[in-house]
């Protein structure tokens, strides 16, 4: 699978799981960050698979997330790793708010650290 299939992938998932909504800005901007903090193919691919699982697990309410302050006040973090493995860190966050429908809105998705803080990218989609 290339990278562009890969993305194309994320892209129809997403695009697939009820009471998810993604801006398109949004999606571009981490689907950016994400082919930067990943740049080796057989990185990326766990990292896009754990997302879309971890998407629907979210939107289906099957797992918690903790809620922000300061400047993403009103919004809430999933924190998951790429791998099921017990004792690997949670590197990967899912930034959202929930909408007064109870959709959740995605303001950021990716890697914690690379290649920018997750919650600054999440802060300029409040």
């Amino acid at each position: 699978m290339t990278r562009q299939e890969l993305f194309l992938e994320l892209i129809d998932a997403l695009s697939n799981i009820p009471g998810l909504t993604i801006e398109p800005i949004v999606f571009v901007e981490e689907a950016r960050a994400l082919d930067e903090a990943y740049p080796a193919l057989e990185d990326l691919t766990p990292v896009v698979v754990a997302i879309i699982r971890a998407m629907k697990d979210l939107a289906a309410g099957r797992v918690s997330s903790s809620s922000l302050s300061l400047k993403l006040e009103g919004a809430r973090s999933y924190h998951f790793q790429k791998n099921r493995s017990q004792g690997e860190k949670a590197e990967l966050r899912i930034v959202y708010r929930i909408l007064d429908n109870g959709a959740l809105y995605i303001l950021a998705f990716g890697n914690r650290w690379r290649p920018e803080a997750i919650y600054r990218r999440a802060a300029k989609h409040m």
